[in-house]
């Protein structure tokens, strides 16, 4: 395959992907079996011998799936049944295109030896040109911005090994106006270059740009910035990660459920040598309730019971959750703690409308046990006294009780 082959075979393979869309506009068939239909039939004409085509190949095609998804069918694209099917289909070519620029560092091994002539490394390096010029031109089509921009960044960090290449590619976005998707893609270079301070201000302005009334005091997490925090895990660089970290918020409030779980997760697998305890506490207050199971085990793991007994109660807002799964260390430790829980329970379930009085004898059952093992049964006495004189409207509690030998 000539260079003006693979050249022309982008226009083609868009050609053939678009035959495909009356199919998709005019069927039940979701866009996961569409886009496994397409891939088929590109598979048949993947060069099989490894080297500079095949890669170029893979490239368009991941691309074009994507491209015939989100572009020539808006119609079904904005069918909310579709929505749950359609991330699904990019995120699995997301990550295609991060295992395709995974083989690209051997590629540039391959063609930079001596045995390679002068034309064949021409070659190729016009082609990746050729590819970064296809993913600016995604980029500034602001269509599936931040899948475009997920991969360019891939495609820089596998030419970091080619100074040559990536220094040209820095300087044609240098000479490039100034607009929101430039900005992004001058994020991606100093970001692969290592400059963390000077990508995250083309984001944030990138991002003040796209919405004004975005406060970039501190760099939001979108998509893009979770991408360059794989990408520090990943490389496991992790002073640059902790930096990114640390010039994120982390106020539950301000993301997402998944953003904070995956910006949890980054926190969570910094090693111990790179933040404090004290950091990752506070991190994990801030992104309470998100972070309920792990901030509980720090502050057992810290024996910090009567603040796990807060942070338990917070969450616990139905009934059925109170006393659900005590650690064992707790009943252990500080076992006073379970009779509050099941005043709490009973008091919860007295409080509303469909009282069931069974449940609440059952439980006091329980809670006299408690009682007795910790030896304080004048306590349990004056427990059931105030309950009596607390209740004393509820005729069938209070016969109830009696009929379950609990009241004095």
């Amino acid at each position: 395959m000539s260079t003006s082959e693979l050249h022309n075979a982008a226009y083609w393979l868009r050609t053939f992907a678009t035959r495909f869309t009356h199919f998709f506009n005019h069927s039940d068939a979701s866009p996961t079996s569409f886009a496994l239909q397409v891939q088929q039939q590109f598979a048949k004409m993947e060069p099989q011998q490894a080297g500079i085509e095949r890669f170029f190949f893979r490239v368009y095609m991941q691309a074009y799936i994507v491209v015939t998804l989100t572009e020539q069918s808006p119609k079904r694209v904005h069918q909310i049944r579709w929505f749950p099917d359609m991330q699904v289909v990019k995120q699995q070519c997301v990550a295609k295109m991060i295992s395709i620029f995974a083989d690209l560092p051997d590629l540039l091994r391959l063609y930079d030896s001596a045995k390679t002539s002068g034309s064949e490394r021409k070659r190729f390096s016009l082609l990746l040109v050729d590819c970064l010029r296809f993913l600016a031109q995604r980029l500034e089509l602001a269509e599936e911005r931040s899948f475009w921009l997920t991969v360019y960044v891939e495609a820089l960090l596998a030419l970091r090994a080619e100074l040559a290449i990536f220094h040209a590619e820095a300087q044609h976005v240098a000479g490039m106006p100034a607009r929101s998707h430039v900005q992004l893609m001058q994020a991606a270079l100093h970001f692969a270059k290592g400059d963390d301070a000077r990508a995250r201000d083309c984001l944030q302005s990138a991002l003040a740009k796209a919405n004004s009334a975005e406060d970039t005091k501190r760099l939001p997490v979108d998509r893009t910035v979770l991408h360059l925090l794989d990408c520090l895990l990943r490389e496991q660089s992790w002073e640059r990660l902790y930096g990114w970290l640390c010039a994120l918020p982390t106020k539950a409030e301000q993301h997402n459920g998944k953003e904070v779980r995956l910006l949890l997760e980054h926190w969570l697998r910094l090693p111990v040598a790179f933040r404090t305890a004290a950091e990752l506490e506070q991190v994990l207050a801030d992104m309470h309730p998100w972070s309920h199971a792990e901030y509980s085990a720090f502050l057992l793991g810290q024996q910090r019971f009567d603040e796990w007994y807060v942070l338990y109660l917070s969450i616990a807002h139905h009934q059925a959750d109170l006393i659900a799964d005590v650690p064992e260390e707790v009943v252990r430790q500080r076992p006073e703690l379970l009779l509050v829980l099941h005043h709490q329970w009973i008091d919860r379930v007295l409080s509303t409308r469909a009282v069931k009085h069974e449940e609440v004898i059952a439980r006091l059952h329980k809670l006299r046990l408690h009682y007795e093992g910790l030896q304080r049964a004048d306590e349990w006495q004056q427990y059931i006294t105030s309950l009596k004189s607390k209740y004393k409207r509820s005729r069938a509690l209070l016969r109830m009780m009696e009929e379950a030998e609990l009241l004095a």
